[in-house]
């Protein structure tokens, strides 16, 4: 999945960043860095537009690495940084650096790292985007399954006027994948559906009116997701299946969160709970359907043996977790959607006139799209499941579902 190999490269270059910081430069030359064909370290550009960022990078000594940071501003007019590496031959001295960059009205500027055996340099770029029609948009990213439907929502400013309006799919080398155009109402709104599949990385708008264009990117998330909150963290598509040989495995603190046997084997401790469809066992518990099992699960637990064969977990009482409720056709008390990050909805799940007991196994019935339920996990931290898509049968059974976790 290509945003967990993001998440981890962020954090590997993070460090790199870090151990950067704490260097003494003085220890040898820094490397230059010449911008070609950018007075002042400067550019304006429309919307629209693809900029072509270009330098000499020279240095005394051997470079061991060039790494490049494109700058975009949030909702909140908060500067987001995007890490990229830079690839070239580690043994020159000497690097021309060419980037293309497509503009839109959130793209501010780029910094660039150039690394030395001993030193290091950096420079920046400011970009100065001349939008005509701005937008707000109803979601700063799309979050989604490969194959399902995501609305898309928002407004532009100046309303009227409206020449044409499009949207784009790109993939993760930001090539076109799909073009369709979307109608924008008399007053600035619009909304259309769109339909990711798993290469979708980024979806683009355009809209054009008589003094110019806008242009506007959200990035596309069809995978395995984690976002960390203050009080609580969200997961997204954690896709788990009945096959062995897929991820029958939830494990909140260990990515990709959806786990393998191999992988719950050697973090047994995090796992909070088994999917197994009950269908295809002993005629004694056959048509149960689809259930999770709290990490109590022992080998002699409703013939699932097969996947809890190998573990160690549990070790006496206090290992054991349990659902809210058997069933989801119980009444849940809270409405997942507006269980959010705040110390309100955080007091809903901690009040201790709660009953978070259960038997340790959770039935879906009918498996309802967004139909939710809470459960501890081994550490005591209160959580909330919602289901967001199931398909198939038997072994190949695939449930879908996000996550509210207390951190």
């Amino acid at each position: 999945m290509k945003v967990k190999y993001q998440i981890a490269f962020i954090l590997l270059l993070s460090g790199w960043i870090s151990a950067c910081q704490n260097s003494d430069n003085n220890n040898g030359v820094q490397p230059k860095i010449q911008f070609i064909n950018i007075p002042d370290n400067q550019l304006k550009s429309d919307p629209g537009a693809t900029l072509v960022i270009e330098a000499e990078i020279s240095s005394e000594e051997e470079l061991t690495g060039i790494y490049y940071f494109v700058q975009r501003k949030d909702r909140n007019n908060h500067i987001q940084e995007v890490p990229y590496e830079y690839n070239f031959d580690k043994e020159k001295q000497n690097v021309h650096f060419k980037i293309e960059l497509y503009t839109d009205e959130n793209l501010t500027g780029i910094r660039i790292i150039a690394q030395g055996k001993n030193a290091k340099q950096e420079e920046r770029v400011q970009i100065i985007v001349n939008s005509f029609v701005k937008f707000q948009m109803d979601k700063e990213k799309l979050i989604t399954i490969s194959g399902e439907k995501v609305e898309v929502k928002g407004t532009i400013t100046p309303i009227g006027n409206v020449q044409s309006s499009y949207y784009e799919t790109l993939n993760a080398n930001k090539e076109v994948i799909h073009k369709e155009n979307f109608q924008v109402a008399a007053d600035g709104s619009f909304s259309f559906p769109v339909t990711p599949d798993e290469n979708t990385s980024q979806l683009r708008l355009v809209v054009e009116n008589k003094e110019g264009i806008g242009v506007t990117s959200l990035p596309v998330i069809t995978g395995p997701y984690m976002e960390e909150g203050t009080l609580i963290n969200y997961y997204y598509n954690i896709k788990l299946t009945t096959a062995l040989d897929g991820t029958p495995y939830f494990a909140p603190d260990v990515k990709p969160y959806a786990l393998t046997m191999e992988q719950a084997r050697s973090n047994q401790q995090s796992i909070e709970f088994v999917f197994v469809n009950m269908v295809n066992v002993a005629p004694k518990w056959a048509g149960i359907g689809l259930c999770v099992f709290a990490n109590n699960i022992v080998a002699t637990t409703v013939a699932a043996s097969e996947y809890v064969e190998g573990m160690t977990y549990p070790e006496g009482d206090s290992n054991y977790r349990r659902f809210v409720y058997h069933s989801l056709m119980a009444e849940w008390p809270f409405d997942y959607d507006s269980f959010t990050d705040n110390q309100i909805s955080l007091n809903q799940i901690l009040n201790p006139e709660l009953d978070w007991t259960s038997n340790g196994i959770l039935r879906f019935n009918d498996a309802r799209h967004g139909a939710s339920f809470g459960f501890k996990l081994q550490d005591e931290r209160k959580a909330i499941g919602q289901i967001i898509k199931t398909e198939g049968e038997g072994y190949d059974a695939v449930i879908y579902l996000n996550f509210k976790c207390m951190r």
